[in-house]
């Protein structure tokens, strides 16, 4: 592709702000159509580093470091590391961050493998520029940078942090959209974009609300708040609980939020975080007004979290597709807008939004992934408990099925334990007949064992 003088100007100009591809980076957002601005700025949040030389860089062609079985993460890819990446992958393994995009998805990875190769910078970038471009197009430009890295809080996290180094480096360009289209060239020497410092602890003896940023909220005061969280999650018999490691994290927020709901707090104010007040409630439940004593003891008798996903997943059994076999369907589309998916194979993100957004885990996105849900499971990650064979199942946990005829995947469909040897099933069929890994609707099924690989527990509350 041919590039004008002002784009190959702006590649030069790159190279000199440590863009590790910046003809190709400069390339693939025109091709796409991305604002070049909002591809620096993907690649400055994905891939930033050290280069082979030691110098800071960004848009690096690098694996994640995701904490799954799979032995290839990490340093640079190329094609060798790539295929046994993808053997590990395909043997149940799970899926890793790969390239200047940090492609993750398999369907993503194998979509640059059919371009040219996942492990080559330009088809990475072809791929994730325009993931990125058409989830801005849909919401926006914070929320679909949001989309872009996941759900939940620590996403939105990611979209405002992009936001600004997006701002940023529009001012630098002085872009007008169009993948860098025809703007001045660029001011001499500007200061390269720095990542936004972690919040500064407390004072000590001061308080202060605890919020998801990025990165994460640090301090005593923090740790000791995991502290007395784990404390009321002993008290209530929760399963969940958290490091005490003094860092404001995803699962200590999901920790919060479960003892907050137990606690009787209000909806309202759990959705606040981590208050002043709501963290002196956590240390010392004695402080609970008579409202909030009222509100426990009423949730305490609806039941568990385990309970609550159970009587939501037997609501929508007979939801069907529509139309018939297009993978969509309005609450359909809900479920797999949830993991940043859409038309496709959507068994996972029936359960995971389930236990995600019904049952308050804060399960990984690699649950739209039937053999990743295998791998974070062994691993005791993304949410998980731990995996469990058949005999030693427990109503909600997620059941694996491995089906004659299928691929060669370890697991090649997902429902959830209901008791009595049911289980409740998205994207299967009513029946024997039809396709049961990618059918058409919400059904009660009663398995041959024979089929099924085992039991993945999210971390309950229970």
């Amino acid at each position: 592709m041919t590039l004008t003088p002002l784009q190959e100007a702006r590649a030069r100009w790159l190279a000199e702000q440590g863009c590790k591809y910046p003809r190709t980076t400069v390339q693939e957002a025109v091709r796409v159509g991305l604002p070049l601005s909002y591809a620096l700025a993907f690649l400055q949040k994905e891939s930033s580093g050290r280069d082979e030389h030691g110098r800071a860089a960004f848009g690096l062609n690098l694996f994640g470091h995701d904490a799954v079985p799979n032995p290839i993460k990490g340093g640079t890819v190329n094609r060798t590391r790539y295929q046994q990446y993808v053997s590990a992958r395909r043997a149940g393994h799970g899926m890793q961050g790969v390239g200047p995009c940090q492609l993750t998805w398999w369907q993503f990875q194998d979509h640059a493998d059919q371009l040219g190769g996942c492990w080559k910078p330009a088809y990475n970038m072809r791929v994730g520029f325009g993931i990125a471009k058409a989830l801005i197009q849909k919401h926006g430009k914070q929320r679909g940078a949001a989309r872009y890295n996941g759900t939940g809080d620590a996403a939105e996290a990611y979209g405002r942090d992009w936001l600004a180094k997006q701002r940023h480096w529009h001012d630098l360009l002085e872009d007008v959209g169009g993948g860098g289209g025809p703007a001045a060239p660029p001011r001499p020497k500007p200061a390269r974009p720095k990542a936004k410092p972690a919040p500064a602890p407390a004072p000590a003896g001061q308080r202060r609300a605890f919020v998801l940023t990025s990165p994460y909220m640090k301090g005593k005061d923090i740790k000791r708040f995991q502290e007395a969280l784990n404390a009321r999650l002993r008290a209530r018999k929760l399963g969940l609980r958290v490091e005490a490691d003094g860092e404001y994290g995803p699962e200590t927020n999901a920790a919060y939020r479960e003892v907050a709901y137990a606690l009787g707090l209000n909806d309202e104010t759990i959705a606040k975080g981590p208050t002043i007040g709501a963290q002196r409630i956590v240390e010392d439940p004695e402080t609970r007004t008579p409202e909030q004593l009222k509100l426990a003891k009423k949730r305490a008798k609806e039941g568990g979290s385990v309970d609550k996903v159970l009587r939501w997943c037997e609501s929508k059994v007979g939801t069907v597709e529509r139309p018939a076999n297009s993978n969509r369907g309005a609450e359909i589309d809900k479920w797999q807008s949830e993991f940043g998916i859409g038309g496709t194979y959507w068994c996972g993100a029936f359960v995971g939004y389930a236990v995600r957004r019904v049952g308050g885990v804060p399960i990984s996105n690699s649950v739209v992934y039937t053999p990743s849900i295998l791998a974070a499971a062994h691993a005791r990650t993304g949410g998980y408990e731990g995996f469990y064979a058949w005999k030693d199942r427990k109503p909600g946990d997620l059941v694996l099925f491995r089906f004659p005829g299928g691929s060669r995947d370890p697991v090649h469909h997902v429902g959830i334990y209901l008791g009595d040897g049911y289980t409740i099933e998205g994207n299967t069929s009513s029946g024997s007949a039809g396709d049961q890994s990618n059918g058409g609707g919400v059904f009660k099924r009663k398995r041959d064992p024979s089929v099924i690989v085992g039991c993945a527990r999210p971390r309950y509350c229970r």
